[in-house]
């Protein structure tokens, strides 16, 4: 048993190309509301969520399934959807596969994937991140 434990400790570190281990999974039938932050890679599937999403990690992967449906602002460093949408999106990679349904504003760096058969109505800023709001007395 020792020796085992030994012999991870020496495994070469994850490279950066390389997927995260699968870290959080909410299954279906789930209603979500509030702000909620994950770390390495979520996967969301059939799942209604209402709110702010947030990977806070390096990894950042967030998959929501063609069964998800999400009404609020998500951030991550890789953001896959292939369910419904309303909201915002702000990550350096977005993804939009041929099942996806989106209706909000995207904001990226690197790239955006648009597979044949997504549906989107969006506002798609390629420079970086969004300009947060500041609270006023009327917004309080």
């Amino acid at each position: 048993m020792m020796e085992q434990k030994k012999n991870r400790d020496h495994e070469a570190p994850r490279q950066e190309n390389e997927a995260p281990e699968l870290t959080s999974y909410i299954g279906p039938g789930n209603d979500l509301s509030g702000t909620m932050t994950f770390a390495g890679k979520t996967v969301i599937m059939g799942s209604s969520l209402k709110g702010t999403i947030t990977a806070t990690d390096g990894a950042g992967q967030l998959y929501f399934g063609p069964q998800s449906e999400v009404d609020g602002e998500v951030e991550g460093k890789n953001v896959t959807m292939a369910g419904k949408m309303r909201g915002s999106i702000e990550a350096p990679r977005v993804t939009m596969t041929a099942t996806a349904r989106f209706s909000g504003d995207i904001y990226t760096k690197k790239g955006l994937t648009v597979e044949t058969g997504a549906k989107m109505n969006a506002k798609i800023k390629m420079k970086g991140k969004r300009k947060k709001k500041k609270a006023t007395p009327e917004n309080q």
